[in-house]
């Protein structure tokens, strides 16, 4: 394990903070860390197996889900999968693997931008949602501001 392990492990694991994205999150560092410890006690080619392994984890169980939130996510593990499936055909045949380390990069970072897209999009959806609260905390003792906004949120409602 190297540090870029652990960023990644840090960065999937911070999504665990907002509800729309916190299935995906702990599927990710679950596998993710069973994929470190299958690396450590397997030998080197069976590390292509272990992501793909991973990665079909991953994908049976975020296409499951009830909504289609994580569809497009899903279908980067199987392109994951794939890639993986060409990176052990590369070890076998003894060619470098840096085109392997490139698409996985990419597509692994793929997967975090569209879930930290999605988090992104639902927090700020989620904060429209709480304005009350907001209010609130700005005037916490000026009870007549917070019931003129609840006024006007129910006027604006009837139209």
């Amino acid at each position: 394990m190297n540090y870029i392990d652990f960023i990644y492990i840090a960065l999937f694991a911070v999504l665990f903070k907002n509800k729309h994205t916190r299935l995906a999150s702990s599927v990710f560092v679950f596998c993710y860390i069973l994929f470190l410890v299958m690396h450590n006690l397997l030998p080197n080619g069976y590390t292509y197996v272990s992501s793909g392994t991973a990665h079909l984890i991953i994908f049976l169980s975020l296409i499951k889900s009830a909504s289609k939130t994580y569809f497009l996510v899903s279908i980067l593990s199987v392109c994951l999968i794939l890639v993986n499936i060409q990176g052990y055909i590369n070890y076998e045949n003894y060619l470098p693997p840096d085109k392997y380390n490139d698409a996985y990069t990419v597509l692994l970072n793929a997967q975090l931008f569209l879930l930290y897209l999605r988090a992104g999009i639902n927090g700020l959806i989620d904060r429209f949602n709480f304005k009350r609260d907001l209010v609130q905390f700005i005037a916490d003792s000026n009870f007549e501001a917070i019931d003129k906004f609840i006024q006007s949120e129910k006027e604006a409602a009837k139209k």
